[in-house]
């Protein structure tokens, strides 16, 4: 072998062990990322749990709604037995000291029409809604 092959082998040799040593560092830095993001996850995982044993402590802290109200989560909704204006039904909700409707999205409006089968409903909207379809969006 000449004196350049091996020259040529030691400077292969070299340029390999750099970028073994850069690999080991950079293998370093993605375990220690690794382990970042589990413990990252375990502890939003903990928050996910606290989150949802608040709110079901919530829940049962609430007080009852009125007789012939119906509740879902921490709303209680009553439906009008007699049929009227967008007015009476206003002035009616105020005496009550609530509201008419407003819904913030499409799953309160699902929620709510099952309340009220086929009845008609006075209800007010919330949020962005697409002129052009007429659905949520």
């Amino acid at each position: 072998m000449s004196s350049g092959d091996i020259e040529a082998l030691i400077f292969e040799k070299d340029r390999l062990v750099q970028e073994k040593d850069q690999l080991v560092k950079e293998n370093k830095e993605q375990t220690a990322n690794n382990t970042n993001l589990v413990n990252d996850n375990t502890w939003l995982g903990q928050m996910v749990t606290e989150l949802q044993n608040q709110n079901q402590s919530a829940e049962q802290i609430l007080p009852d709604c009125p007789n012939g109200w119906q509740r879902h989560k921490s709303t209680c909704y009553q439906l009008s037995s007699s049929e009227n204006t967008w007015q009476h039904a206003k002035e009616d909700c105020e005496s009550k000291r609530s509201n008419l409707l407003l819904l913030y999205d499409e799953a309160e409006e699902k929620v709510v029409r099952g309340f009220g089968g086929d009845a008609k409903l006075w209800m007010g909207l919330g949020g962005n809604v697409n002129k052009q379809i007429n659905k949520w969006s």
